[in-house]
């Protein structure tokens, strides 16, 4: 529980980041889609309290799916 950590920009060669039922809260933090840079493949945020539109046009580069 609690929010999303604000400093997932530091982990820049993530390819999968798995951050689902952890029924974290608040808003997306802007630091995500630097977070893997062009390398994430998969992420996953599912059973959380999230709010809130993805950082930027950052949704747009991605095939999301629900």
């Amino acid at each position: 529980s609690g929010s999303l950590p604000q400093d997932l920009d530091t982990y820049l060669s993530l390819r999968h980041l798995h951050l689902d039922h952890n029924f974290f809260n608040g808003t997306i933090p802007d630091s995500l889609p630097a977070a893997g840079s062009d390398r994430l493949k998969q992420l996953t945020l599912d059973h959380n309290e999230l709010d809130g539109d993805f950082p930027g046009d950052w949704a747009y580069s991605w095939h999301l799916s629900t």
